[in-house]
């Protein structure tokens, strides 16, 4: 009988000591996923910041009208001749237009009521 009890006690030994080293192993591998990954997101957050940092030179209102003044020197200011008024539509070829110009309305497809 006690023979068996040794057997039982160093067979349960033998399977703690197997499982605690694979629980070790297992818990370093992904010790070194993590520290990949924090590796990994630490770098993007570095770029991101690098483009953040770019974009705000790069969209300083000061830039972009030197910027415009060099490369579109007949572009001036937007005023409302530039737009047109309400009245004119830009195109004349949109339901918009045969409705304003006395047209049938745009809702009934052109057809006769």
């Amino acid at each position: 009988m006690k023979a068996w009890r040794a057997a039982v006690w160093g067979l349960a030994v033998f399977a703690a000591g197997y499982g605690l080293l694979h629980i070790n192993f297992r818990v370093r591998a992904l010790q070194e996923e993590h520290d990949r990954l924090a590796a990994a997101v630490a770098a993007q957050q570095r770029d991101l910041h690098v483009l953040r940092a770019e974009w705000g030179a790069r969209s300083s209102p000061a830039r972009i009208e030197k910027l415009a003044r060099r490369f579109l020197p007949e572009l001036g200011p937007a005023g409302v001749v530039n737009f047109g008024s309400p009245d004119k539509p830009l195109r004349g070829d949109g339901p918009a237009t045969e409705a304003a110009a006395g047209g049938r309305p745009p809702e009934t497809g052109g057809k006769e009521i």
